[in-house]
């Protein structure tokens, strides 16, 4: 229940990834600042980058819910938490990879933050709401 949407996540963004590699340059962009992108990796690098991210996040969720560390209801939040950053998380990566799908160069990647920053937090409500009426479910 806790670190599931998060390996979920991974797996579908390995998914997109390998859907769409054919069509990436050979940089793409990874970071964004206020001017645009300014962080650039191979596409195999970045896919590395975001499965390991995604790892740390279920191992930072995970263990405290496998060695059962504290009480109920901070278990309960836990794993309601791990939804909401699989969802945000989830969101933000998988919509980078189409954002750079198809570019002669990464610096034309178009991925406005005032955009796709509200739309993560809105996926990330959503899947906090799964996650909490699981684990309201459960009880």
């Amino acid at each position: 229940m806790t670190a599931g949407p998060l390996v979920i996540a991974a797996v579908v963004y390995t998914a997109v990834f390998v859907s769409l590699s054919g069509t990436f340059p050979d940089k793409v962009a990874t970071h964004f600042g206020s001017d645009g992108p300014d962080g650039y990796m191979t596409p195999v690098g970045a896919w590395g980058f975001t499965v390991g991210l995604f790892a740390i996040e279920v191992l930072a969720f995970g263990y405290p819910a496998w060695r059962r560390g504290g009480t109920q209801r901070a278990l309960q939040f836990n794993a309601i938490a791990c939804w909401a950053l699989a969802g945000l998380t989830g969101y933000l990566t998988i919509a980078l990879l189409f954002a750079n799908r198809g570019l002669a160069h990464p610096n034309l990647v178009d991925f406005p933050l005032s955009t796709h920053l509200p739309a993560a937090a809105v996926a990330a409500a959503l899947a906090s709401g799964v996650g909490a009426t699981l684990m309201w479910r459960i009880q």
